[in-house]
């Protein structure tokens, strides 16, 4: 990137220069139709369409990658979701491509460029690789701030779009703990010049390594906290999940856990007789540890509005677990507070998997295709 001082003067120079402003994590800016008030493709000076959208250089290079993800019911037709986990610090970003007569995976500009990403960090030229910019939108004409990423791995994957069979990119973001980026940062580099540079970014840009940004969660939720936004489609999948047979749920349970990338060996119990819990089996730890831990879990599927679990749905699990042995619970609604907090103050061996955090996983194993349950996953098909 040659760097082009002269130009960089003239546009800090320049009427409306926005030198001053700064994205912050998680903080809501406008989108808007009109340039004289919009805080995102007119700071960033990148244009107006979904998805991917590149910031190039004066002499041509990409200087920086913004990404959006779209969380709300839009006219255009979405059949995948992002997962953006601002606790794990990670966002897991699907490419642009769709369903089309002739283009593939790697003919759509966007993907082009991951690709291009992705080589230059298989390669460990740091300094070519550009800082990535994740949006989401909350609401038309608004987007909120996740983060300032790093690309760690892009996968090909199959996915499925108006009936057709799409191969696609995965790529998975980590979020650096930075809370705020310059605008000028961005602006200066498509004249390659360094200012306001985040030392986070200039550590990662001399040696490829990182840090994520983490964020505890408090350890007791509200119902609210633990449910997906009331008009999302995520809220409706839990609701779906809610008409399933109680057999037929714990099996999607099930086969969702097996589906994870740590290793399970867990089956469903019989429809009765089942010693009080709905899955057994264990989980074991990656090499170098190569450590087995036995498991039983138990799930129920309650009106996510009305109904959360209690503190006797818990301990129903907890007086079956024997020495050694975890307790997964997992619904499709939420826990209530003295179920939370029975399980803290007696730190039982629990996990507790709320309707978010299951929706969140169904849709990451697969499960969900067009903001519905895919029955043909549930079937093994």
């Amino acid at each position: 990137m040659v760097s082009d001082y002269d130009g960089w003067k003239a546009e800090e120079a320049s009427p409306g220069y926005v030198l001053s402003h700064s994205y912050v994590v998680d903080q809501i800016y406008r989108d808007s139709t009109d340039p004289k008030t919009n805080q995102f493709s007119r700071w960033l000076e990148v244009k107006n369409s979904g998805g991917i959208r590149p910031r190039t250089g004066n002499d041509g290079t990409l200087v920086a990658l913004v990404l959006v993800s779209t969380h709300v019911a839009v006219a255009t037709y979405n059949p995948w979701e992002d997962i953006v986990e601002p606790l794990q610090g990670r966002v897991w970003y699907w490419g642009d491509a769709k369903a089309h007569a002739s283009k593939r995976r790697d003919d759509w500009q966007g993907n082009r460029y991951l690709a291009q990403i992705w080589e230059d960090i298989n390669e460990g030229r740091w300094s070519k690789v550009p800082p990535i910019l994740h949006f989401s939108k909350p609401a038309k004409g608004l987007v909120r701030f996740t983060g300032l990423c790093v690309l760690t791995d892009l996968r090909d994957a199959w996915m499925e779009d108006k009936g057709m069979r799409v191969r696609n990119y995965n790529a998975t973001l980590d979020i650096l703990p930075v809370d705020k980026v310059p605008v000028a940062w961005i602006r200066a580099r498509k004249h390659g010049v360094d200012m306001k540079v985040p030392p986070e970014w200039a550590a990662y840009a001399t040696t490829g390594k990182h840090e994520r940004l983490l964020a505890y969660a408090k350890q007791v939720r509200s119902q609210q906290e633990q449910l997906p936004e009331a008009a999302s489609s995520q809220r409706a999948l839990l609701h779906d999940l809610n008409q399933l047979d109680p057999f037929k749920f714990e099996r999607l349970v099930v086969r969702a856990f097996q589906s994870m990338e740590v290793s399970h060996d867990i089956s469903q119990t019989r429809r009765s007789r089942d010693g009080g819990f709905d899955f057994l089996g264990s989980f074991q730890l990656p090499p170098p540890l190569s450590y087995r831990i036995a498991m039983k879990g138990e799930v129920k599927r309650y009106d996510p509005e009305r109904h959360g679990v209690g503190p006797r749905d818990v301990a129903r699990l907890v007086a079956r677990l024997q020495r050694g042995e975890h307790g997964v619970f997992a619904t499709n609604s939420y826990f209530t507070r003295q179920a939370q907090a029975e399980v803290l103050e007696d730190r039982y061996p629990v996990e507790l998997i709320h309707g978010g955090r299951l929706a969140g996983m169904l849709a990451k194993v697969g499960a969900v295709k067009g903001g519905k349950l895919d029955d043909s996953w549930v079937r093994g098909e």
